[in-house]
């Protein structure tokens, strides 16, 4: 054997945290071969080649690509632009999480947070109309309409549920009291189905919100009274961006993140 630098299964397995036996199932699959196996013990020995190509398999892992795909990608050149394809999703997701996370410190330190002139994007939604008295009959009516959006393979996993107030009693919309919300759950670009719509891109200002749902009242009045200070006319309905609620924060309602638009156009 040439003078080659060998690893022991156990120094690979601390190398590139991985276990014994996922490194027999990356053998069986096709996507690993030991430089050398000893013919009288079994014993493996791995190369550096071997650890980079390992630690190629466990960074595509991470991504979410299955042991199948990997194997399809190295063998299979015609179908890198589909592995391109999965990155890029990939890389907004993450972008998306960022832009959530840094949210979340903007408001940490303080109730609310000031409001920010910002764009709302074009966007298609499965959207649907209802009257709502309680906050509880609101919640469960938006859990209804995601789960109706969810069965048409078109829902946008990696964006937030919103609703938007279009009639509301007294002066102030409390969006858990009397309220005509349309409930609106985020689909992939072209949805045409059932319940469709879409929402042109638009200029709007915003106030992020933390605290708890029957709080957001006092936001809302914030955002309101500051379109009347500054002479803005609104050219559409509050909307409300449910960020970070009960699956994220359980019982720590002082937690939650709310996201408070309104259109101004222009």
């Amino acid at each position: 054997m040439e003078n080659v630098k060998l690893f022991q299964v156990k120094e690979v397995c601390r190398i590139c945290n991985v276990t014994r036996k996922a490194l027999l199932v990356y053998e069986e699959k096709g996507l690993l071969s030991p430089y050398y196996i000893n013919p009288d013990t079994g014993y493996r020995y791995y190369n550096a080649e071997n650890i980079s190509k390992i630690m190629y398999i466990r960074k595509f892992q991470t991504f979410g690509f299955s042991l199948d795909d990997i194997d399809s990608y190295l063998h299979d050149t015609s179908r890198l632009s589909e592995v391109v394809d999965r990155l890029d999703q990939l890389k907004q997701e993450i972008e998306d999480t960022l832009s959530q996370l840094r949210e979340r410190m903007m408001t940490e330190e303080y109730h609310h947070h000031d409001i920010f002139e910002t764009t709302l994007p074009r966007c298609y939604y499965f959207a649907k109309k209802k009257e709502t008295h309680t906050f509880l009959e609101a919640l469960n009516y938006l859990r209804e309409v995601h789960l109706e959006a969810i069965k048409t393979d078109r829902f946008d996993k990696m964006s937030k549920l919103s609703t938007a107030v279009l009639s509301y009693d007294g002066q102030y919309p409390d969006i858990f009291g009397t309220c005509e919300m349309l409930y609106c759950i985020p689909m992939l670009d072209g949805y045409d189905g059932p319940h469709a719509r879409v929402e042109e891109e638009t200029k709007a200002i915003s106030i992020l919100h933390r605290g708890s749902y029957p709080t957001l009242i006092e936001s809302t009045k914030a955002i309101l009274d500051y379109c009347k200070r500054k002479g803005l006319n609104p050219t559409g309905s509050l909307r409300f961006v449910w960020l970070e609620g009960p699956p994220i924060h359980g019982a720590a309602e002082e937690k939650y993140l709310t996201q408070i638009f309104i259109p101004i156009g222009g």
